[in-house]
């Protein structure tokens, strides 16, 4: 949903490189239903390993000036990691991340985090892509 919201707003998802492709399938930390596509789909019995792993090579891989995180609570997530992984790696890259944790008492202690380290959380994923959108309209903007 939220990456067909990004294309109504027009904002461009690109495609990971096959090269990303092998590197993350060469970890053998990927389920191998996951999407190999953009949205990254890492599955919902992500470790906050694979986050790490995933949100490492998109950052880093240059072909993306942003990144919206979308976390859904499953059995073994662990929110709270996953923050922990968003915020080191937003800081060590510098690229906007917004991220959409979907409220509720066991992911209230990781958003508040997430917060308080200025990564904005949007319960609502078309929010979350109105949120980038607004961030890529002020770049626009402030280059002109």
């Amino acid at each position: 949903m939220c990456a067909d919201f990004c294309e109504e707003l027009g904002i461009n998802l690109p495609l990971p490189t096959p090269q990303m492709i092998k590197r993350l399938n060469s970890t053998g930390k990927m389920h191998p239903a996951w999407s190999q596509s953009n949205p990254f789909d890492i599955v919902g019995d992500a470790t906050p390993e694979r986050y790490r792993i995933v949100l490492e090579e998109v950052m880093e891989s240059g072909l993306y000036d942003g990144i919206i995180v979308i976390q859904t609570l499953q059995t073994m997530t662990d929110s709270m990691a996953n923050s922990k992984i968003i915020i080191r790696l937003q800081k060590k890259y510098g690229k906007p991340v917004i991220t959409s944790f979907m409220k509720g008492l066991f992911t209230e202690e990781s958003i508040n985090y997430l917060e308080s380290n200025d990564i904005p959380n949007y319960d609502d994923v078309q929010e979350a892509a109105r949120a980038m959108w607004a961030l890529i309209e002020y770049g626009r903007i402030k280059s002109q």
